[in-house]
Protein backbone atom coordinates (compact mmCIF):
# COMPACT_ATOMS: atom_id res chain seq x y z
CA UNK A 1 0.00 0.00 0.00
CA UNK A 2 1.37 3.08 -1.38
CA UNK A 3 1.51 6.04 1.28
CA UNK A 4 0.58 9.73 0.22
CA UNK A 5 2.81 12.28 -0.84
CA UNK A 6 3.99 14.88 1.67
CA UNK A 7 2.28 17.59 0.04
CA UNK A 8 -1.09 15.84 0.78
CA UNK A 9 -0.41 14.69 4.14
CA UNK A 10 0.75 19.09 4.80
CA UNK A 11 -2.76 19.91 3.40
CA UNK A 12 -4.54 17.36 5.38
CA UNK A 13 -2.57 18.32 8.83
CA UNK A 14 -3.28 21.89 8.07
CA UNK A 15 -6.66 21.35 7.43
CA UNK A 16 -6.97 19.43 10.62
CA UNK A 17 -5.46 22.04 12.73
CA UNK A 18 -7.35 24.79 11.63
CA UNK A 19 -10.88 22.67 11.85
CA UNK A 20 -9.08 22.27 15.35
CA UNK A 21 -8.92 26.26 15.83
CA UNK A 22 -12.33 26.95 14.53
CA UNK A 23 -13.44 24.87 17.49
CA UNK A 24 -11.58 25.84 20.01
CA UNK A 25 -12.40 29.72 19.14
CA UNK A 26 -16.03 28.72 19.46
CA UNK A 27 -15.69 26.66 22.54
CA UNK A 28 -13.35 29.48 23.81
CA UNK A 29 -16.13 32.15 23.05
CA UNK A 30 -19.32 30.42 23.99
CA UNK A 31 -17.41 29.80 27.21
CA UNK A 32 -16.28 33.63 27.19
CA UNK A 33 -19.83 34.44 27.03
CA UNK A 34 -21.25 32.33 29.52
CA UNK A 35 -18.93 33.38 32.40
CA UNK A 36 -18.31 37.51 30.96
CA UNK A 37 -20.52 39.85 33.64
CA UNK A 38 -21.27 41.80 30.39
CA UNK A 39 -24.01 39.29 29.28
CA UNK A 40 -26.02 38.59 32.64
CA UNK A 41 -28.95 40.59 32.61
CA UNK A 42 -29.26 43.82 34.81
CA UNK A 43 -31.54 45.92 32.81
CA UNK A 44 -35.07 45.09 30.69
CA UNK A 45 -36.93 47.15 28.24
CA UNK A 46 -40.50 46.40 26.89
CA UNK A 47 -41.90 47.84 23.27
CA UNK A 48 -45.00 49.97 24.04
CA UNK A 49 -47.98 48.04 24.39
CA UNK A 50 -51.96 48.82 24.25
CA UNK A 51 -53.44 46.29 26.20
CA UNK A 52 -50.28 44.41 27.39
CA UNK A 53 -49.77 46.38 31.01
CA UNK A 54 -46.09 47.16 31.24
CA UNK A 55 -45.59 47.27 34.95
CA UNK A 56 -47.56 43.53 34.83
CA UNK A 57 -44.69 42.31 32.37
CA UNK A 58 -42.08 44.00 34.48
CA UNK A 59 -43.20 42.25 37.37
CA UNK A 60 -42.90 38.22 35.31
CA UNK A 61 -39.20 39.62 34.29
CA UNK A 62 -38.29 40.62 37.33
CA UNK A 63 -37.01 37.22 39.04
CA UNK A 64 -35.28 36.63 35.05
CA UNK A 65 -32.65 39.61 36.30
CA UNK A 66 -29.38 38.43 37.68
CA UNK A 67 -29.30 35.46 35.02
CA UNK A 68 -27.40 34.86 31.78
CA UNK A 69 -29.02 35.86 28.27
CA UNK A 70 -27.98 32.38 26.99
CA UNK A 71 -29.85 30.74 29.72
CA UNK A 72 -32.96 32.73 29.07
CA UNK A 73 -32.93 32.59 25.44
CA UNK A 74 -32.07 28.63 25.21
CA UNK A 75 -34.89 27.66 28.35
CA UNK A 76 -37.86 29.35 26.70
CA UNK A 77 -39.41 29.45 30.51
CA UNK A 78 -39.32 33.41 30.08
CA UNK A 79 -41.46 33.32 27.16
CA UNK A 80 -43.74 30.65 28.32
CA UNK A 81 -44.88 32.58 31.10
CA UNK A 82 -45.64 35.89 29.24
CA UNK A 83 -47.48 34.18 26.67
CA UNK A 84 -49.47 31.99 29.56
CA UNK A 85 -50.02 35.18 32.18
CA UNK A 86 -51.02 37.32 29.17
CA UNK A 87 -53.16 36.37 26.72
CA UNK A 88 -53.05 39.14 24.62
CA UNK A 89 -49.95 38.58 23.52
CA UNK A 90 -49.28 37.09 20.40
CA UNK A 91 -45.61 36.76 19.76
CA UNK A 92 -42.33 37.20 22.20
CA UNK A 93 -39.15 37.83 20.76
CA UNK A 94 -35.88 39.06 22.93
CA UNK A 95 -32.73 40.76 21.41
CA UNK A 96 -29.71 41.75 23.58
CA UNK A 97 -27.64 44.58 23.57
CA UNK A 98 -24.31 45.76 25.32
CA UNK A 99 -24.08 46.00 27.88
CA UNK A 100 -26.37 43.89 30.27
CA UNK A 101 -29.74 44.97 28.49
CA UNK A 102 -32.25 42.71 27.18
CA UNK A 103 -35.23 44.22 25.37
CA UNK A 104 -38.55 42.15 24.94
CA UNK A 105 -40.37 42.77 21.56
CA UNK A 106 -44.43 41.90 22.24
CA UNK A 107 -46.90 41.54 19.21
CA UNK A 108 -49.95 42.46 20.44
CA UNK A 109 -53.09 40.16 19.15
CA UNK A 110 -55.73 42.28 16.94
CA UNK A 111 -58.52 43.23 18.59
CA UNK A 112 -61.93 42.87 17.01
CA UNK A 113 -64.92 43.83 19.78
CA UNK A 114 -65.37 45.73 22.37
CA UNK A 115 -68.22 44.28 24.63
CA UNK A 116 -69.97 46.63 27.04
CA UNK A 117 -71.22 46.16 30.31
CA UNK A 118 -72.52 49.13 32.66
CA UNK A 119 -68.47 49.13 33.90
CA UNK A 120 -66.24 47.09 31.80
CA UNK A 121 -65.24 46.88 28.40
CA UNK A 122 -64.16 43.13 27.47
CA UNK A 123 -62.15 43.62 24.53
CA UNK A 124 -61.53 40.63 22.57
CA UNK A 125 -59.67 39.20 19.28
CA UNK A 126 -61.69 37.83 16.39
CA UNK A 127 -61.53 34.08 18.29
CA UNK A 128 -62.95 35.56 21.46
CA UNK A 129 -59.88 35.33 23.67
CA UNK A 130 -60.30 38.33 26.22
CA UNK A 131 -57.46 40.73 25.51
CA UNK A 132 -58.18 43.20 28.13
CA UNK A 133 -61.21 43.87 31.14
CA UNK A 134 -60.78 47.62 31.49
CA UNK A 135 -62.85 50.04 33.53
CA UNK A 136 -65.23 52.01 31.16
CA UNK A 137 -63.97 55.19 32.85
CA UNK A 138 -60.17 54.61 32.51
CA UNK A 139 -59.53 53.20 28.50
CA UNK A 140 -57.10 54.55 26.90
CA UNK A 141 -58.41 57.12 24.22
CA UNK A 142 -55.98 55.81 21.16
CA UNK A 143 -57.92 52.87 21.14
CA UNK A 144 -58.32 51.34 17.18
CA UNK A 145 -62.43 51.60 15.80
CA UNK A 146 -64.31 48.39 17.37
CA UNK A 147 -67.28 47.27 16.87
CA UNK A 148 -69.52 47.46 20.52
CA UNK A 149 -71.56 44.76 21.30
CA UNK A 150 -73.74 45.38 24.25
CA UNK A 151 -76.75 43.10 26.55
CA UNK A 152 -74.47 40.17 26.75
CA UNK A 153 -74.79 38.73 29.81
CA UNK A 154 -72.03 39.14 32.12
CA UNK A 155 -71.98 35.39 33.20
CA UNK A 156 -70.98 34.98 29.12
CA UNK A 157 -67.70 37.67 29.88
CA UNK A 158 -66.03 36.07 32.68
CA UNK A 159 -63.77 33.32 31.30
CA UNK A 160 -60.95 34.02 29.12
CA UNK A 161 -63.29 33.03 25.70
CA UNK A 162 -66.37 34.50 24.96
CA UNK A 163 -68.52 31.71 23.63
CA UNK A 164 -67.75 30.80 19.91
CA UNK A 165 -71.56 31.37 19.18
CA UNK A 166 -71.54 34.74 20.15
CA UNK A 167 -68.37 35.79 18.46
CA UNK A 168 -69.56 33.76 15.30
CA UNK A 169 -73.19 36.02 15.38
CA UNK A 170 -71.29 39.23 16.12
CA UNK A 171 -69.12 38.56 12.81
CA UNK A 172 -72.01 37.89 10.67
CA UNK A 173 -73.31 40.85 11.59
CA UNK A 174 -70.16 42.82 10.94
CA UNK A 175 -69.83 41.24 7.78
CA UNK A 176 -72.54 42.88 6.11
CA UNK A 177 -72.55 45.81 7.38
CA UNK A 178 -68.90 46.27 6.70
CA UNK A 179 -70.09 44.88 2.93
CA UNK A 180 -73.09 47.28 2.27
CA UNK A 181 -71.74 50.88 4.61
CA UNK A 182 -68.53 50.21 4.38
CA UNK A 183 -67.51 50.04 8.24
CA UNK A 184 -68.15 48.45 11.11
CA UNK A 185 -68.99 51.42 13.10
CA UNK A 186 -72.04 50.83 14.52
CA UNK A 187 -73.10 49.49 17.82
CA UNK A 188 -74.94 45.95 18.05
CA UNK A 189 -77.46 45.44 20.88
CA UNK A 190 -78.64 41.76 21.81
CA UNK A 191 -82.21 42.83 23.39
CA UNK A 192 -82.32 38.67 23.11
CA UNK A 193 -80.21 36.38 22.11
CA UNK A 194 -80.63 32.66 21.81
CA UNK A 195 -77.48 30.21 21.54
CA UNK A 196 -79.24 27.20 21.81
CA UNK A 197 -82.32 27.26 20.07
CA UNK A 198 -81.91 28.04 16.31
CA UNK A 199 -85.42 27.96 15.45
CA UNK A 200 -86.32 31.07 17.71
CA UNK A 201 -85.42 34.47 16.92
CA UNK A 202 -82.81 36.88 18.29
CA UNK A 203 -83.86 40.51 18.94
CA UNK A 204 -81.24 42.59 17.82
CA UNK A 205 -80.66 46.78 17.26
CA UNK A 206 -78.14 48.40 15.69
CA UNK A 207 -77.10 51.81 16.17
CA UNK A 208 -75.21 54.08 13.94
CA UNK A 209 -74.80 57.32 12.14
CA UNK A 210 -77.47 55.86 9.63
CA UNK A 211 -80.10 55.47 12.58
CA UNK A 212 -81.35 52.60 15.01
CA UNK A 213 -82.27 49.45 12.75
CA UNK A 214 -84.01 46.68 14.81
CA UNK A 215 -83.78 42.98 12.95
CA UNK A 216 -84.72 39.73 13.96
CA UNK A 217 -83.50 36.86 12.02
CA UNK A 218 -79.74 37.20 11.72
CA UNK A 219 -80.04 34.36 8.96
CA UNK A 220 -81.64 37.15 6.61
CA UNK A 221 -80.00 40.11 8.01
CA UNK A 222 -78.09 41.10 4.30
CA UNK A 223 -81.41 41.20 2.72
CA UNK A 224 -82.72 43.70 5.93
CA UNK A 225 -79.91 45.75 5.76
CA UNK A 226 -79.89 45.77 2.00
CA UNK A 227 -83.64 47.34 2.41
CA UNK A 228 -82.11 49.63 4.96
CA UNK A 229 -79.66 50.83 2.96
CA UNK A 230 -81.82 51.85 0.08
CA UNK A 231 -84.65 53.03 2.23
CA UNK A 232 -81.87 55.52 4.02
CA UNK A 233 -81.04 56.75 0.83
CA UNK A 234 -84.32 57.35 -0.47
CA UNK A 235 -84.89 59.34 3.20
CA UNK A 236 -81.64 61.32 2.78
CA UNK A 237 -82.65 62.85 -0.55
CA UNK A 238 -86.51 63.20 0.14
CA UNK A 239 -86.21 64.41 3.71
CA UNK A 240 -83.23 67.06 3.45
CA UNK A 241 -80.65 65.20 5.00
CA UNK A 242 -83.04 64.28 8.29
CA UNK A 243 -81.77 61.25 10.26
CA UNK A 244 -83.96 58.44 10.98
CA UNK A 245 -84.49 57.34 14.50
CA UNK A 246 -85.64 53.99 14.08
CA UNK A 247 -86.38 51.36 11.77
CA UNK A 248 -88.37 48.15 12.21
CA UNK A 249 -86.88 45.53 9.75
CA UNK A 250 -88.21 42.82 11.20
CA UNK A 251 -90.93 41.66 8.84
CA UNK A 252 -89.23 40.28 5.44
CA UNK A 253 -90.44 43.32 2.65
CA UNK A 254 -91.84 45.80 4.87
CA UNK A 255 -89.90 48.78 7.11
CA UNK A 256 -91.64 50.12 9.60
CA UNK A 257 -90.71 53.61 10.20
CA UNK A 258 -90.79 55.49 13.65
Amino acid sequence: MTSLPKKYRYRRLAMFGFLVFILLGTLGFELYKWTYPTFICQRILINPTIFVPRSEVLAVCKPYKGHHVLWIFLSGKLKKNLLHQFPSIKTVSFRFYFSNTLAIHITEKTPCVAFLTPTTLFITDSSGDVLSRISQETHPKHWPSLTRVEGIRPAYLRSARINPRIIQRVQHIQSIWKSLFGSTDCTIHFRRLFLGDTSRYDDVYLYSKYGMFKVGNTLYLRNQLEQARHFWQYWQQASKNQTIEYLDLRVPGKIILK
